[in-house]
């Protein structure tokens, strides 16, 4: 009896801990392609933040008229999908913009410190996340008419994140751990309110390059099984419910512990009476 549900229980664990695996490693292949997708469209942003700031450059060289004219301002802004225009003098004082801040010097205000080493470059070009909108970005260009700076921002919508996968009734945790600080980021999450991940003290220590590492630890106060690898530096794990691993074989022990009494009744009550058959003969 015991033998047969120590078999089921050893398939099914080898079992979790392939699926487990899977799930590590689409989780590291996801890391991967999401960080170049975000490095290309970094890029992107940067030249195109950037080539707007240049044509509006070209257009106040043709023009001088714009740097006077809100109207036509405010009409490049819309027509150019731009957030904001500035445009300075040689000393970084503001002498068009359209939000109100002409007079001000560029100077004063923390986003564009960078950019006062332009002033008086005439072939300055730089670019840069807004520091209060991590989905904006702002861009300096030499002005071609005279020394100062056409300055632009640029606002892009949020891509969204990868990360988070829902599987619906699913209790399987996949992601990143830190060794060092203990912070973790989560690819695959549970379908609960509350996420429970791994405390880095639980873990083994960092297995050799390729190689995986299990134990059995209790999260949320239920028992887990965690398989976990390296990757970069940190934990790459995944974790899963000891009692879906093996349901299975405590199906096999319930039904065996239920079935042994009524078969140790039935072949006792077999042997008393052909023990009974034998003493009437």
């Amino acid at each position: 009896m015991c033998l047969t549900a120590y078999s089921v229980g050893v398939a099914e664990l080898n079992f979790a801990k392939e699926e487990m695996r899977l799930s590590i490693e689409r989780m590291l292949a996801q890391e991967q392609i999401s960080s170049t997708e975000e490095t290309n469209l970094t890029a992107f942003r940067i030249e195109d933040c950037t080539s707007k700031a240049r044509a509006l450059s070209v257009i106040l060289n043709r023009d001088p008229g714009v740097e006077s004219d809100i109207e036509i301002l405010e009409e490049t802004k819309e027509s150019m999908g731009l957030d904001e225009i500035i445009i300075t003098d040689g000393d970084g004082k503001i002498t068009a913009s359209t939000d109100a801040t002409t007079g001000n010097d560029i100077g004063n205000d923390i986003r564009f410190q960078e950019f006062i080493q332009g002033l008086k470059d005439k072939s300055f070009s730089a670019c840069k996340k807004d520091s209060t909108n991590e989905n904006s970005y702002i861009s300096a260009v030499s002005r071609l008419d005279s020394d100062g700076l056409v300055i632009t921002k640029t606002s892009y919508f949020s891509q969204g994140s990868d990360e988070g996968y829902l599987y619906e009734g699913s209790e399987r945790l996949t992601g990143l751990l830190d060794p060092e600080t203990g912070e973790c980021t989560l690819l695959f999450e549970s379908s609960g309110d509350t996420v429970y991940f791994p405390s880095i003290y639980s873990f083994k220590g960092m297995p050799a390059q390729g190689k995986f590492k299990l134990f059995r630890t209790r999260l949320g106060g239920q028992s887990v099984f965690v398989y976990y690898t390296g990757s970069d530096g940190d934990y790459a794990f995944s974790s899963v419910p000891s009692k879906s691993v093996y349901s299975t074989r405590n199906a096999v022990l319930i039904s065996q512990l239920i079935c042994f009494p009524i078969i140790s009744a039935a072949v006792l009550l077999a042997v008393r009476m052909q023990l009974i058959k034998q003493k009437v003969y």
